[in-house]
């Protein structure tokens, strides 16, 4: 599982009201894992795992909001 980590930091005036804090945002791209001739279920499982390392992965490297693509388990009309 490969992760590609950017960093960058925005800056704003000082608040009267309220002491400065850092905020770090982490956005999750989903992947395909196996092959989509595997069963769904499988499919599913083993992108499940894989999201969930790299929510751990995020959360260790303090980040305080993920952001994930939508993953859709229902038909479309």
């Amino acid at each position: 599982m490969g992760i590609l980590g950017k960093a960058f930091e925005f800056t704003a005036d000082e608040e009267q009201l309220r002491p400065a804090r850092k905020v770090r945002v982490g956005l999750i791209q989903n992947a395909i894992v196996l092959p989509t001739t595997k069963p769904f279920a499988e499919q599913k499982t083993a992108i499940m795992e894989r999201i969930t390392a790299l929510i751990s992965a995020a959360a260790g490297a303090g980040v305080n909001i993920i952001c994930l693509q939508v993953s859709l388990y229902h038909r479309m009309p």
